[in-house]
């Protein structure tokens, strides 16, 4: 199936005031950490995956609607938040009514706290993936290539096409084993283009995000924390850094930024990087 996995317009980008010496505001875009990890376990299982982050490629809905029918993309996963949801809802409903047989999956935090709420915002939503979502979005695809029944997929909420039934399906347990999931490094790589995503406060250095660990670390209870192996961590690391040429970055920050990956790549300054928090 050809996928497409979509940050829609101003879901992954921050707006805040820039730092009192900077004097003026900006936009922040964060890299999409969970969808580029689902997008890589959908390739994995077999399927023709396109990612687009449009806040920081700057796409239009336009554009996403030419590159759905450029690509001839089947299905559609959406990430969301509590700020955007309106306005992404209205691109679901564009790319829908351009291309009326797309099959739509809506995932994020939003959808995760209120998924019956979401879905009947709209008649273009089909589905929404509630709490962690990487094996919830890859047994979605699976079921919709094969044309299979949506109740057997768990951690899915979905509409009933011929009733508009909204459907709870069984809870999906958390993901014990964080090695698991593949690195999001490769999607980074493959999909985006680093230096669009910045800090607040600096244009000079690309803020690039891996998550190590789940659940939180200040809640007394050593289970609710998961963490990916001190090993896997620095692989994801040294597998990025970097693809992108130094001459793509301002002359003023090459030689620190070489000087600083040396550090940061050998093995005893990697492992200090990813020891904390200590069990």
């Amino acid at each position: 199936m050809r996928v497409l996995f979509f940050e829609s317009t101003l879901s992954s980008a921050i707006f805040a005031g820039a730092a009192e010496s900077c004097g003026h505001q900006e936009w922040n875009f964060v890299l999409p950490q969970v969808a580029g990890s689902c997008s890589r376990s959908g390739d994995q299982s077999g399927h023709d995956v396109d990612l687009v982050d449009a806040p920081a490629a700057g796409y239009s809905v336009r554009a996403v609607i030419d590159r759905i029918a450029a690509k001839n993309i089947e299905a559609v996963i959406c990430d969301t938040s509590t700020p955007s949801i309106l306005n992404d809802v209205s691109v679901i409903e564009a790319l829908v009514a351009a291309r009326p047989t797309l099959h739509v999956l809506m995932v994020g935090r939003h959808v995760s706290s209120l998924p019956k709420e979401t879905l009947a915002m709209s008649a273009s939503l089909q589905a929404v993936a509630i709490r962690e979502y990487e094996y919830t979005v890859r047994d979605w695809l699976a079921a919709r290539a094969c044309g299979a029944d949506l109740s057997a997929v768990d951690g899915l909420v979905w509409r009933r096409a011929e009733t508009g039934e909204i459907v709870s399906n069984k809870p999906r347990e958390a993901i014990k084993n964080l090695d698991e999931l593949p690195f999001v490094s490769e999607v980074y790589r493959q999909f985006l283009h680093t230096p669009d995503y910045f800090s607040t406060g600096t244009r000079l250095w690309p803020l690039v995000v891996f998550d190590t660990s789940r659940g939180c670390p200040i809640i007394a209870r050593s289970a609710s924390i998961r963490r990916r192996s001190v090993g896997t961590r620095c692989a994801t690391v040294r597998w990025r850094m970097w693809p992108t040429s130094l001459t793509s970055f301002p002359a003023k920050c090459r030689k620190s930024r070489r000087s600083c990956w040396k550090t940061i790549l050998s093995s005893s300054a990697s492992h200090a990087l990813w020891s904390w928090p200590r069990n």
